[in-house]
């Protein structure tokens, strides 16, 4: 037997070894360490994963401090004396335990391992001995290629017979999970035990409640000793902060739990929104720091409604009363318009009211003035649409209304509407519309020679034929519109939108709280609109009856307000303005603009019962007129190849035939009333008769002709009656009229405060357009006009007009 070997020559005679066999024997050594040690300290091991589990656990703090303790101490010793116990039992495994342990997990018999580390005793001159131990060693070295290292034995489960060890680890990962991220501060708590409990830290809890800033309400301050409900918005955030605990304290509500955020040793804040709950608590363990109960109100929607039918001013503006509310506070208000008739275009929408603050309510009437907009005079579907901070939507119910549409008078402003809707029917024909504005320009008698309106049209036509975008037809119907106004009204269209326009900047600086002196301001600015505006009303009508116009009928909600009136209301607005009423200042506005917007100025008496009859018969003839102008359109789209899907034109002869015969009754009726027939409406009876012809023949082109007549014939035959009709009317009676604001009225001037006959504008033979084409006519017009916008003598106004017409070109 050989003797035992140093720690160096075993690792010498190791290195003689394959590598495979050297690397299992290492894994081997390692498998017995550990059996060797966990049979010597599986005790103090479990101990050790009993006591982390109390401490995970928050037990052990709970402790009295003396008991705490003494329960640590004894927990200390007993792991010392099972660590000393088990220390003792160590015995390392030597390199012959190794190599058997090895070589049987492998099935090896015979122990080569131990044959290839033995040396050859015999004498080295002996050939044949040698010659047998190489052979010996190659067939040890052969049966070392089925060697591999030996696992670890289950010695565990012969010591441990009440598995003890794996109850202890599974109860230490159950507390180490339901401590989460405060396991340390659970730790630190179970070793340190509170034996004076004077020495602890005071608790300070503080907690409050801020409502979202839409309710515009104020912060709530939560006291630890609240007894009654708090109750508050959905979406209010709790803000609240504890310090002087030693762990992390949780927000408990109803049952869900969240850790506060650790600022400092000590010191916890947390911040949340609150959707939903009844109880709220902050809470240290099981332990309550504080608890309220809750009620979480819902942010209602917005409602909003009609509080009376929408109806149109005497301006042909739509009025809109409505009312609107909201739980914690209104946006806005608008107006949502759909053009039905199975229309596609995009929503017309505008706002009604936007209130500032905090208003939970808002009422009142809004005046829009759509006459200008395409659909005017078309079926729309109207809805109101409230929204509050949240951007929650309220609707009203749906309306079926007409848009209001101005009436024109003069014959020259109808037809230039009348080529407007035509765009708007058919957007393609902008031929006949542009050769028909050229027909308007060569008689510019017509329209009092007005060079602006002349060039209005000539612009017009000009766009038309030269630009094929869809832009262009949407920009000349805003200039024949603008035309059309300045015809019909002259400077009073000019003025009743600035009018507007200063009722809309008073209303939001009311609104947004101004100044005072900036409402003053604006008050100033009203007053003296007001008097521009019904000055030029007076002269206007004064000027529609020397052409021999017909009035226009007094609506029945009308009347006549006299200047005292009026002007009070202007005081009445000052003195709530200097008194801080922006309320009463409000509403008081709202009455005004109510009063200009129904105002109507009547220069003429009640027309004696002839001149009545005569009135009533015009009425009727313009509604005669709007039905021959209706087949007049159909008749032209269906020359235009528009007519396809719809009925055929012989399907309009009947209609014809009506309006015919309607007609010869009314030819009869004034030929009683007048003493004879009117040549006009005569030549127009005669063209109804030809287009009813066309009309069953299916010839649209001379269905337009004998049409386009009667249109013409019947327009020129309400001139006439209005002519017939002037001497009938009674002069203008005191008292009937409406005099300016701010003192009398001065008959000399204008609202400008120029002298008559100032500033008047030239008549178009004036300037000497040659006859050399559109083109050149256009470029002397442009020429012409550049030069009175550059004139700083002629009036603001008419100045302002013609830089818009320049910009067309």
């Amino acid at each position: 037997m050989t003797s035992r070997l140093t720690r160096k020559e075993e690792d010498r005679r190791l290195r003689t070894l394959p590598p495979k066999a050297q690397l299992s024997l290492k894994v081997t050594r390692i498998s017995l360490i550990s059996e060797t040690l966990l049979a010597a300290f599986w005790p103090a091991l479990t101990l050790l994963l009993a006591l982390l589990a109390l401490a995970f656990s928050g037990l052990l703090e709970r402790l009295d401090g003396w008991l705490h303790l003494g329960f640590l101490a004894a927990s200390l010793a007993a792991f010392l004396w099972l660590a000393w116990r088990g220390a003792k039992r160590v015995r390392w495994p030597d390199p012959d335990a190794t190599q058997r342990r090895t070589e049987a997990a492998s099935g090896l018999p015979n122990r080569p391992l131990s044959g290839l580390l033995d040396e050859q005793v015999a004498s080295p001159d002996d050939a044949v001995a040698e010659a047998l131990y190489r052979r010996h060693r190659r067939r040890l070295r052969e049966l070392l290629w089925n060697l591999g290292p030996a696992g670890p034995r289950p010695v565990l489960a012969k010591l441990d017979r009440f598995a003890l060890l794996p109850l202890a680890a599974l109860l230490f990962l159950v507390t180490l999970g339901a401590a989460g991220g405060d396991w340390w501060n659970r730790v630190s708590a179970a070793v340190t035990p509170a034996i004076i409990h004077s020495a602890a830290p005071p608790v300070s809890l503080e907690a409050w409640l801020d409502p979202p800033e839409y309710t515009n309400l104020a912060p709530i301050y939560l006291s630890a000793t609240a007894d009654e409900t708090v109750v508050l918005p959905s979406g209010s955030r709790l803000i609240a902060q504890v310090e002087g605990l030693d762990s992390v304290p949780m927000l408990v509500i109803d049952q869900d739990r969240q850790a506060f955020d650790t600022l400092a040793p000590g010191l916890y804040r947390l911040e949340v929104a609150l959707e939903q709950g009844t109880r709220l608590a902050i809470a240290e363990g099981d332990r309550d720091l504080a608890h309220w109960a809750i009620s979480l109100l819902p942010d209602a929607a917005p409602t909003v409604a009609f509080s009376e039918d929408p109806s149109e001013s005497d301006r042909k503006a739509l009025v809109v009363p409505f009312q609107a509310e909201d739980d914690y506070g209104l946006e806005t208000v608008t107006a949502e318009l759909v053009l039905q008739e199975g229309k596609s275009e995009e929503p017309l929408t505008y706002v009604l009211a936007a209130p500032e603050g905090s208003s939970n309510q808002v009422a009142g009437e809004n005046y829009q003035d759509l006459t200008a907009h395409p659909w005017a005079g078309l079926p729309v579907a109207l809805t109101l649409v409230a929204r509050d901070g949240r951007e929650q939507e309220g609707r009203s119910e749906t309306l079926q209304l007409v848009l209001p549409e101005r009436t024109f008078l003069h014959p020259v402003a109808q037809e230039l509407i009348e080529l407007r809707r035509r765009l708007t029917v058919a957007p393609k024909a902008r031929r006949p519309v542009a050769r028909a504005l050229e027909r308007l320009v060569d008689a510019p008698e017509a329209f009092d020679h007005d060079l602006v309106a002349a060039l209005g049209m000539i612009a017009a036509a000009s766009r038309l034929e030269r630009d094929k975008s869809e832009e262009a037809v949407e920009a000349v119907q805003g200039l024949l519109w603008e035309t059309a106004l300045r015809i019909e009204e002259g400077d009073v269209s000019l003025l009743v939108q600035e009018l507007r326009d200063i009722q809309e900047r008073l209303q939001e600086a009311l609104d947004r709280g101004a100044s005072e002196e900036e409402i003053e301001a604006l008050l100033d600015e009203l007053e003296e609109a007001m008097q521009r505006y019904l000055q030029a009303m007076r002269e206007e009508m004064q000027r529609r009856m020397e052409r021999g116009e017909l009035p226009r009928q007094m609506p029945e909600n009308s009347q006549l307000v006299p200047q005292e009136s009026l002007q009070q209301m202007m005081e009445e607005l000052r003195e709530l303005n200097r008194a801080g009423a922006r309320d009463l200042a409000r509403q008081r506005l709202e009455q005004l603009q109510r009063l200009l917007e129904n105002l109507q100025a009547q220069p003429f008496a009640t027309p004696d019962p002839s001149a009545q009859e005569t009135l009533e018969q015009m009425r009727a003839l313009e509604n005669m007129l709007r039905r021959q102008q209706e087949l007049l359109d159909q008749s032209h789209r269906a020359t235009q190849g528009q007519q396809e899907g719809q009925q055929p034109l012989s399907g309009n002869a009947a209609e014809q035939e009506r309006l015919r015969r309607e007609l010869g009754q009314m030819m009869r009726d004034l030929a009683q009333q007048l003493g004879e027939v009117p040549q006009n409406l005569g030549r127009a009876e005669q063209a109804m008769r030809r287009a009813g012809e066309a009309l069953r023949g299916e010839d649209a082109e001379g269905a337009v002709q004998s049409q386009g007549e009667a249109v013409d014939q019947m327009r020129q035959s309400l001139s006439d009656l209005a002519q017939r009709l002037t001497p009938q009317m009674g002069p203008q009676q005191d008292g009937q009229g409406m005099a300016p604001l701010g003192g009398r009225r001065n008959e000399t001037t204008d609202p400008l405060g120029r002298e008559a006959g100032q500033g008047r504008i030239d008549t178009l033979e004036d300037i000497g357009i040659p006859d050399a084409g559109e083109l050149t006519r256009a470029r002397e017009i442009l020429q012409e006009l550049r030069q009175r916008r550059d004139d700083q003598n002629r009036p603001t106004q008419e100045r302002d007009y013609i830089e818009r017409l320049l910009d067309f070109f």
